[in-house]
């Protein structure tokens, strides 16, 4: 109970932070932020898992549910493509700069919404 709540909680303030401006946003925006922030943190449970120590439990169940809220709004066929292109942007990027400066931005990225646990220190 007590953890559900708290991925509740992340998962508000991930929306909060990328949707502050969503009055403004087209739907496609909209889309692309949620595409953004989905793909970010698969990366982060996929990539920095392997120098960093990772919340795959917390990692896993935004992901989950920030997918399921993005499919619902825009439909399986649209999320698809803005995750494929997400994806395409993000991925690259991180094994470029590596995992020694693309984790910690994370880390911070994420920390100045209020999540401070996906990331942890450096593994042994």
């Amino acid at each position: 109970m007590v953890h559900s709540l708290l991925t509740a909680v992340v998962i508000s303030a991930i929306f909060v932070a990328g949707h502050v401006k969503a009055s403004a946003e087209t739907p496609e925006q909209r889309l692309n932020k949620m595409a953004r922030s989905i793909v970010r943190i698969s990366t982060i449970e996929r990539f920095c898992s392997e120098f960093y120590l990772v919340d795959k439990v917390k990692t896993d169940q935004i992901n989950r549910a920030m997918l399921s809220d993005a499919i619902n709004r825009f439909g399986a066929a649209q999320v698809k493509r803005a995750l494929d292109a997400m994806d395409q942007e993000i991925h690259p990027k991180a094994f470029r700069e590596g995992a020694a400066i693309w984790c910690p931005a994370q880390r911070r990225h994420f920390g100045k919404i209020g999540i401070n646990d996906l990331i942890g220190g450096p593994l042994p």
